[in-house]
């Protein structure tokens, strides 16, 4: 073969050969690289179930795209006989890396790492390899990994096997249920892959005996020796690791081989911050010999061994790892629960919700994420629910270093005891960023209250819709919060959400019928009573007191209290600053909203809500700098949009103010026409004004605290003062904002104040 032309590769010289193929080296003319050419050798052409293999090769690689699977080009025939054509890699098998001696662990784990990749790629495509063994991972000359030969592999829903096929393999890597000729899935790969690591660290199989009966009956029956018995220098994490892998139960394994590299990552970071603490010690003995020998060697050994990490921490979101997309609201639900608990204790600071959400899917570097939310040290983690069964990961990473300063795994096999679950991963959490914590905050942390499995689980479906902040959303979450109430009539956190639908409703204005606060203050009401100390329904209960009740003494106390429970409880201070704004105490907002930013730094509300407190103060460059920010995050945000339009307008620039309040109308964002109109009125376009004007006039959903401010803006003082009664008749909410800048023209008129006193005065 070597020099012939097959289509457009001439073979240049064999690779090597198989049980049913031959691989040559070839250069492709074509697009002028080298290739690997697999045939399939004549005397099986006619053999129909390994022809199937063949092709089936072909198509479980060319399906699948990914660094470390080796890439198909082609598939084609030389006369009678088919070929592959397939990436070449310049390198050897793990076969000959091993050659019966053991690895060091470093390697072992940075390859362990590539393969669980693939496999994990494969898996998620429905591909089952179920041939993991030394000779079918390729290393090139960097330790880069190749999966190679898919000839057996299984793909869901598409392969067949023949009787031939039910037992196929390798056999001193076979799972106990591949040996049994069982229905497999994904987790025989990570049986397989289990025996291969075993390998790569011991210099031995797992399973050995004299003929291939009795392999087989070791793989069913037997445990292998400890990894560490024949290597010491195997961590008791990375020991484990293999332990999972090897269980003869499918179901004790890693659920899949993302988890599995999860595991395995984790245990790289343990081993290399060991490596560097010897090497750091090792330092500081040859220093202290060289620098002075008065110094005691066990003061060098024992000094700067801890290191004081600030208290700013980050829970990002937990990674659903149950291989089911509708368990994704449980993982939101558990980071969400984290981040509260966590949030109690003053001396952390810890991002809100928010922020954090925004990292989900992201591929960013921790130190950089680190930077980004301004925190020193990261936490994350995975969950796998399986029916009853739960299993949650975390570990801590100090930012700075890349560090992992600690990792742990909690499991319960009752559903009841997942609160439980949260306390304990928090509390030991907060232990091992050895933060400061008084009495009470320990008490609350460690606190919990049995709930019916079911109506935890619909309350958590109604914080994922709630979190969505879209009216279609909140109707959803009040449904899940009620049947949450019907399961177990006590639980406060359920009544809190019921009373966040209401509130967020009103004051979005998607639903101004004249019960919704009322509904919003029974049930932050009937949540209180339970428990006193909720900081959410207190933070509710204070938007209700102010901007329905219009008692600002009762709402500051109750903004105050939410605090003082929860003092990084981002939105308890957003609120707050909106009020402080909404009553015209700018300084007092602005320092409330940077508070809230503070906890929230990516959260485009927060940032906008605090250049309009800078706004109305008269601080127009940092409120146009909290706007950059806010778009340089967000382009598309309607309400940053609306803040700028006011900004331009109070600095004089109002033909840009036009503009941006049109941007902000085509994002349907209330009060944008206000604007409009007060900008083309300074323009003296007053025909444009006038047409403004009635076109946001014939909107019969805009509330008559909007039709007033468009009646002020545009001059027609009768008509706004009619509405501003109308407004307050109604008690629309935004009544309260009748004090501070928002109705500037209005306010200029000493009528208007005597109104607000005597009809919407404010305790």
């Amino acid at each position: 073969m070597i020099g012939v032309s097959v289509s457009h590769y001439r073979i240049v010289r064999k690779l090597g050969k198989g049980g049913q193929g031959q691989v040559y080296l070839a250069d492709d003319l074509h697009l002028d690289r080298q290739v690997a050419l697999k045939f399939l050798n004549v005397e099986f052409i006619d053999e129909p179930h390994l022809l199937e293999r063949f092709h089936r090769e072909a198509k479980a690689a060319a399906a699948l795209s990914h660094p470390n699977i080796i890439t198909v080009h082609e598939v084609g025939l030389n006369g009678d006989q088919p070929y592959i054509a397939m990436a070449y890699v310049d390198g050897q098998s793990l076969t000959h890396v091993i050659e019966g001696k053991r690895m060091p662990v470093s390697r072992a784990i940075k390859i362990a790492c590539q393969v669980c990749d693939a496999l994990a790629e494969a898996h998620q495509h429905g591909i089952v390899h179920r041939d993991i063994k030394p000779d079918n991972i390729h290393l090139d000359r960097h330790d880069r990994v190749r999966i190679l030969d898919f000839g057996l592999a299984l793909r869901r829903g598409l392969t067949q096997l023949t009787p031939q096929e039910s037992t196929v393999g390798t056999i001193s890597y076979m799972s106990p249920e591949q040996t049994t000729g069982h229905l497999l899935d994904h987790r025989t790969d990570i049986f397989s892959f289990g025996a291969v690591l075993y390998e790569m660290l011991t210099g031995h199989r797992p399973f050995n005996g004299p003929n291939a009966g009795s392999v087989v009956k070791a793989i069913q029956y037997d445990k292998p020796r400890p990894v560490r018995e024949l290597n010491p220098r195997v961590g008791d994490t990375l020991a484990r690791i293999v332990e999972t892998a090897l269980q003869k139960d499918p179901a004790d394994r890693y659920p899949n081989a993302h988890e599995m590299g999860r595991a395995l990552r984790t245990a790289r970071s343990a081993t290399e911050r060991l490596q560097r603490t010897k090497d750091r010690r090792r330092r500081l003995v040859i220093g202290a010999l060289i620098a002075a020998a008065a110094i005691p060697l066990f003061f060098l050994l024992n000094s700067g061994g801890g290191r004081k990490i600030e208290n700013s921490l980050a829970v990002l979101p937990l990674e659903n790892l149950s291989g089911d997309a509708s368990q994704d609201f449980f993982a939101e639900g558990m980071t969400e629960a984290l981040i509260t608990r966590l949030a109690q204790i003053e001396a952390l600071r810890v991002i809100s919700r928010t922020s954090v959400m925004q990292y989900r899917d992201t591929a960013k570097p921790t130190a950089q994420i680190a930077r980004e939310l301004g925190v020193s040290v990261i936490v994350e983690g995975a969950v796998i629910r399986t029916g009853d069964k739960l299993r949650v990961t975390a570990q801590i990473i100090d930012a700075r270093t890349d560090d992992h300063l600690w990792a742990g795994t909690f499991s319960s096999d009752e559903p009841g005891d997942i609160i439980e679950l949260q306390s304990q991963i928090a509390t030991e959490i907060a232990q091992q960023v050895s933060v400061h914590m008084t009495s009470a905050e320990r008490s609350r942390l460690g606190a919990y209250r049995p709930a019916d499995p079911e109506a935890y689980e619909a309350f958590l479906q109604g914080r994922y819709h709630l979190n969505r902040r879209t009216p279609q959303d909140l109707a959803l979450a009040a449904d899940h919060f009620n049947r949450a109430i019907e399961r177990d009539s006590t639980f406060a956190q359920a009544y809190a959400g019921i009373a966040d639908c209401y509130a967020v409703s009103a004051m979005w204005n998607w639903d101004t019928s004249h019960n919704t606060f009322p509904r919003a203050r029974y049930a932050c009401r009937t949540a209180l009573r339970i428990d006193p100390d909720l900081a959410d329904a207190n933070a509710s209960l204070a938007i209700i007191q102010l901007y329905y009740d219009w008692d600002w003494t009762a709402a500051e106390k109750s903004f105050k209290k939410a605090i003082e429970l929860n003092p990084n409880y981002a939105i308890a201070y957003h609120w707050y600053g909106l009020a402080l704004m909404t009553l015209g105490h700018y300084e007092d907002a602005i320092k409330r909203h940077k508070q809230a930013c503070n906890l929230d730094p990516l959260s485009p509300i927060m940032l906008v809500t605090l250049s309009q407190a800078y706004d109305m103060n008269g601080d127009y460059e940092l409120a146009n700098e909290s706007l950059d920010r806010a778009f340089e995050l967000f382009p598309s945000f309607g309400y940053a949009w609306l803040a700028r339009s006011w900004v331009q307008y109070h600095q004089g620039r109002y033909a840009e103010a036009v503009e941006s309040s049109r941007k902000a109308m085509s994002f349907k964002v209330d009060r944008a026409e206000v604007m409009l109109v007060a900008s083309l009125v300074k323009l003296g376009d007053t025909q444009a004004a006038a047409q403004a004007l009635q076109e946001a006039l014939a909107r019969e959903t805009a509330p008559f605290h909007v039709r007033a401010a468009l009646y002020a803006y545009y001059g027609d003082m009768p008509h706004a003062f009619e509405m501003a009664e109308r407004a307050i008749d109604e008690r629309e909410w935004f009544v309260v904002a009748f004090r501070s800048r928002w109705m500037e023209p209005l306010r200029d008129d000493p009528k208007f104040e005597e109104l607000l006193k005597e009809r919407a005065p404010i305790k």
